[in-house]
């Protein structure tokens, strides 16, 4: 059951991200520009707000964060997409037809190799309206 919440007030959503990976870099600037109604906001795994909302930095990738309750992994994101709403409403449902563990699978497969494909490259971070989403 969902908490009763007066109207105007906003639900914390954050985004977890891996913040040292190239792919995940990419992925949240992917986020941030489906993000029209500024849903969401931004967190590195490493940082205090992890921290303090129990994220675990040595078995995360990407965590969503959703009023109390954290998502891990593909459901994570998941679940961003259902949040994003519009065109991230397709993934969400292609998604959805996977079943669990071949789409955790997949997910896992990916993530365990993603600093692979970067050849040591990074990129700046914050693009056009991701810098007043990110927290600490």
């Amino acid at each position: 059951m969902e908490r009763w919440q007066a109207p105007g007030v906003e639900k914390e959503r954050i985004v977890f991200f891996d913040d040292d990976c190239l792919l995940c870099q990419h992925s949240l600037k992917w986020v941030n520009r489906l993000d029209a109604n500024d849903r969401l906001l931004f967190a590195p795994l490493r940082g205090r707000l992890a921290r303090d909302r129990g994220i675990d930095q040595a078995r995360d990738s990407i965590a969503y964060f959703e009023n109390g309750k954290v998502w891990r992994s593909s459901e994570a994101v998941r679940q961003m997409c259902r949040t994003l709403g519009g065109a991230a409403v397709v993934f969400w449902a292609l998604l959805s037809v996977i079943p669990h563990p071949l789409r955790e699978y997949g997910y896992r497969l990916v993530a365990k190799n993603r600093k692979r494909f970067e050849g040591g490259a990074r990129c700046g971070l914050l693009e056009e309206g991701m810098k007043r989403k990110m927290r600490r």
